[in-house]
C-alpha cells in the first residue's frame, strides 16, 4: 500500500491513495471455466478468482496432494460471470504442503494447484 501525504494549497485537496498490486485477471481457462488463487503460496488466508461461462450450480472442492478430498469449500447457483472468493477459515486448518482446488459447474471442471506454507 502507498500512502500520499497530505498537500495544502489553493487548489488542492487533501486526500489519502491505497494502491494494491493484486492481479485479479484469470488466466487458466478449461471448457470456458477459469481458475486462480492468490497469493501462491497462500498462508491462512487467499483470494480465489473464477469464471464460469454458465447459469448453473457452481461446486469448488479442495484436494489433497494424493486426491483425497478434504473440503467442499462452497456449492451455488451462479449466473455467468467472474466472482471472487474470501478463503479464510477454509485455509487455517490445513497441513504445509500441496492441494488443488477444483471448480466445477455443468459437467465441466478447471483446477489447480496451490502450496500451503
Amino acid at each position: 500500500n502507498a500512502n500520499c501525504a497530505p498537500v495544502r494549497g489553493e487548489n488542492f485537496a487533501e486526500a489519502t491513495f491505497t494502491t494494491s498490486n493484486r492481479n485479479s485477471t484469470v488466466t487458466n481457462y478449461n471448457e470456458g471455466i477459469g481458475i486462480k488463487i492468490s497469493p501462491n503460496p497462500v498462508g491462512d488466508a487467499a483470494v480465489l478468482d473464477f469464471v464460469v461461462p454458465d447459469n448453473g450450480t457452481v461446486t469448488l472442492l479442495l484436494f489433497n496432494a494424493l486426491g483425497q478430498r478434504v473440503r467442499n469449500i462452497v456449492t451455488g447457483a451462479n449466473a455467468p460471470g467472474q466472482y471472487q472468493l474470501q478463503l479464510r477459515d477454509e485455509l487455517k486448518a490445513l497441513g504445509r504442503g500441496i492441494y488443488m482446488l477444483r471448480i466445477e459447474q455443468n459437467g465441466r471442471q478447471n483446477s489447480i494447484r496451490f502450496f500451503k506454507k
